[in-house]
């Protein structure tokens, strides 16, 4: 019996031990698991940061190509303007182009005289990306969730993935998903682009009814 007690009081006395132990290696492990947590928290922030900057970056130079090649295409265009652009048209009547827009697009066929009205009336849906969702010719203005995406827009200004275009005349775009008659004071082209700015992961196609309609001179024959 008092072998029993003994080894009973042992026991307890090794428990204690072990317990004692165990807060002592606690408080010593404790400040090499914050500085593990501090580092690995900078890591990810740094890695963030440097992600978030690279892809400014990246959107910024994709704006700017976009802008040069703009550049080019107008350059093109501006000899369909030299050019004598008495099109065939139904004698009397608008001359009635289609084009399906999913991307920038532009060309002798879109190009007016001066005094036409440019009639633009836009249909379709565009799928933008994986994430973003579908849109009308409208346009959204944030993307899931109520997200920001006009980083990635071409003109910030105007709603997501809506149909811009804009006159040989103009240096900028503007808002044409809502449609648009215009009045061409000077001969020129009308083109057509999805503001978007990665346009290679999107699916569908904005389909554009463009009338050209002769004003009052030229329905007279005069030029």
């Amino acid at each position: 019996m008092p072998a029993a007690k003994l080894d009973d009081q042992g026991q307890s006395g090794s428990d204690q031990q072990t317990e004692a132990r165990l807060p002592g290696w606690a408080e010593r492990q404790s400040p090499a698991l914050l500085a593990a947590f501090l580092y690995l928290a900078v890591v990810v922030s740094m890695v963030a940061i440097s992600a978030s900057v690279y892809q400014a970056y990246d959107l910024e130079n994709l704006r700017s190509d976009h802008r040069l090649m703009r550049a080019r295409l107008d350059a093109a265009r501006r000899e369909c303007m030299m050019r004598d652009l008495a099109l065939a048209r139904p004698s009397g009547g608008p001359r009635v182009e289609t084009v399906e827009v999913a991307g920038y697009v532009a060309g002798k066929t879109l190009c007016y005289n001066r005094g036409e009205t440019i009639n633009i009336e836009p249909s379709g849906t565009i799928q933008l990306g994986k994430i973003v969702g579908s849109t009308t010719p409208m346009g959204r203005p944030s993307g899931f969730l109520g997200l920001p995406v006009d980083v990635y827009s071409i003109d910030r200004a105007i709603n997501h993935g809506g149909l811009l275009c804009h006159l040989s005349n103009e240096n900028e775009w503007r808002m044409c998903g809502n449609g648009q008659a215009i009045h061409a004071n000077a001969p020129g082209c009308v083109a057509f682009d999805v503001n978007d700015l990665v346009q290679f992961n999107n699916v569908g196609s904005f389909s554009v009814r463009v009338s050209f309609t002769p004003g009052p001179a030229e329905l007279g024959g005069a030029r």
